[in-house]
């Protein structure tokens, strides 16, 4: 009965990390609905002048955008860079001392407009990656180079080839973002946050060059930690495997010990019955995580994992 109740956490265990909610989730569309009532609520409390409401429901929008922003990119990519870019100016006109009545609100309509465009499905859907795409990861270094890049040319004056690498950037994103959230997710909202605001600075009427400057530092200064090192080879997986299989060997002789000094020495078969049955088990369920979970998948999911993993490590 208990081995029953074990198989029957471990299926759930998987299924909830394969399929997170995704069942019972509502679409993109409506998820995207129901968040922009924020936007509607925060636009008619700048159109009636009252700045720190509009905020606060802006800021409501943002939080809610952080859960659902994965489901609308998988279906169009064109309206998640739109949307961010919306947001991203209104973060910019949040950001200006006072606060331009004007600028706010136009920002909020745009927003609530590309909003609107994807809840009719009026944004090509996003192409199926194949699986050399599907596998593709980018690299942090890389996205650094481009950040200073953009610093060297806003020095030297050149706002629009700032503002070119910095779109080249928000491109690179969308390979890169799995490998910054699995590694920290401040980081990787920080950065969500900070691309779209330095773009926005940037593509102004009157560009902030030096709040961008100021907003691109800070970017490359929290990722530069993770340049060195963002991707694993055959040796990090051998040399982990190594450690492991090392502990688990003394377990095993631990206990093959104490067998043969309390006189049970014929019992150890069942030792290694178990051996065999764990190398068993971590084979299979190596080939279905591998089968299932994709760098942005995991990326995506990497709390919930680690939350059932570890309910399935106690058990």
């Amino acid at each position: 009965m208990q081995h029953r109740a074990s198989l029957y956490i471990i299926i759930f265990t998987i299924a909830m990390i394969a399929f997170p909610f995704r069942s019972f989730a509502a679409s993109a569309e409506i998820d995207l609905q129901d968040a922009n009532k924020n936007i509607i609520e925060a636009l008619q409390s700048a159109q009636s002048g009252n700045v720190e409401g509009a905020k606060k429901q802006y800021e409501t929008f943002s939080s809610t955008w952080m859960s659902i922003e994965s489901g609308i990119k998988e279906q169009s990519q064109d309206a998640y860079r739109e949307i961010e870019d919306g947001m991203g100016q209104i973060q910019f006109a949040l950001a200006q001392q006072p606060v331009k009545k004007e600028n706010l609100e136009n920002s909020l309509k745009n927003l609530k407009q590309t909003n609107e465009k994807f809840i009719a499905g009026k944004y090509p859907r996003t192409t199926a990656k194949t699986e050399d795409e599907g596998t593709k990861q980018g690299n942090v270094a890389d996205l650094i180079v481009l950040l200073n890049q953009s610093l060297s040319k806003l020095d030297h004056n050149d706002v629009n080839g700032a503002k070119a690498d910095i779109e080249q950037f928000r491109t690179s994103w969308l390979d890169i973002e799995s490998v910054v959230l699995t590694q920290s997710s401040k980081i990787y909202t920080n950065a969500e946050r900070d691309m779209v605001t330095s773009y926005a600075m940037l593509s102004s009427k009157n560009p902030d060059v030096k709040g961008a400057k100021k907003t691109i530092e800070g970017m490359r200064d929290y990722l530069s930690p993770l340049a060195s090192k963002t991707s694993y080879n055959m040796l990090d997986a051998t040399t982990i495997l190594l450690r492991e299989g090392l502990e688990g060997l003394l377990v095993v002789v631990a206990l093959l010990g104490f067998l043969k000094k309390s006189g049970h020495a014929d019992k150890s078969r069942w030792i290694w019955i178990g051996v065999g049955s764990g190398l068993g088990a971590s084979i299979i369920l190596g080939v279905i995580v591998n089968m299932l979970f994709s760098a942005g998948a995991f990326g995506s999911n990497n709390f919930l994992i680690a939350g059932w993993t570890g309910v399935f490590a106690a058990m």
